[in-house]
């Protein structure tokens, strides 16, 4: 085999293979060298970081589900800023305000009701996000009730 170009000698070593890597290398070092004033500016490129992707918002509501018809109904933004929210029950529109700790109800809410939310919240990159949101109230724990009469229709009087 030692008179077969690329082949393989004992040690396990391709004769041929460290040769072209050697001129190889010594072309590379001999070009370096050669690298003066006139030689072509090299552009160096740093690669941009990755783009900061903000948290989706979330939207939560007072009482986790079953919200006590006695309190005022407050809305909190996570991983944002609640800019407005429109708050819709069984008498209509609930009145509320936006503060910088989100959305609070000045409006009385009805005992055993749905309330739906439709809210903007701008994430931390500025975007706005439409999020909803239904709640429940708690149910009163008494009720007063009333009997009129007489009915309807009842003939009633003095003599």
């Amino acid at each position: 085999m030692s008179g077969t170009a690329g082949a393989l000698v004992p040690g396990g070593r391709n004769r041929a293979l460290r040769r072209a890597v050697a001129v190889f290398g010594a072309s590379l070092v001999l070009t370096a060298c050669n690298a003066g004033p006139s030689a072509a500016p090299v552009a160096v490129t740093q690669e941009s970081a990755p783009a900061r992707v903000a948290p989706t918002p979330v939207l939560t509501a007072s009482g986790v589900g079953k919200q006590d018809f006695a309190a005022p109904l407050k809305l909190v933004a996570s991983s944002g800023t609640l800019t407005s929210a429109v708050v819709t029950g069984p008498r209509g529109v609930l009145a509320g305000a936006v503060s910088p700790a989100g959305w609070t109800s000045t409006q009385t809410l009805v005992p055993a009701a749905e309330y739906r939310v439709a809210a903007q919240v701008r994430d931390l990159a500025g975007t706005e996000h439409a999020l909803s949101l239904t709640t429940r109230t708690t149910a009163a724990t008494r009720q007063l009730s009333a009997l009129l009469t007489p009915g309807d229709d009842a003939v009633v009087g003095v003599g």
